[in-house]
């Protein structure tokens, strides 16, 4: 911060965490090493908060190995929302 002539790189790094968001904070946190140089520091949270924003922007989803269905499974769905209502009054269990 030129205006204020703060130049510790830590003052300057905890300035500039009060304007991030939650989520990436807690990114930066996980990293293992955190760089304690303020201009590394940017670098680093912009490649973090450029990978999070490509993550969201692209509909990431994990992929999962599909599972072989099996048939002896209980179907859960099917009751309609009258028989939900109806089991909800009655203070029956959905899970049996």
């Amino acid at each position: 911060m030129a205006i204020a002539n703060i130049k510790e790189s830590h003052v300057l790094i905890h300035m500039f965490n009060l304007g991030l968001n939650d989520t990436l904070l807690r990114t930066i946190h996980m990293m293992g090493d955190i760089p304690t140089d303020f201009d590394k520091y940017i670098t680093a949270v912009t490649k973090i908060d450029s990978n999070i924003n490509h993550r969201n922007t692209t509909n990431y989803r994990p992929q999962f190995k599909s599972q072989k269905k099996d048939d002896n499974t209980m179907d859960v769905d099917h009751l309609d929302e009258e028989e939900c209502a109806e089991c909800m009054a009655k203070g029956l269990c959905f899970m049996c």
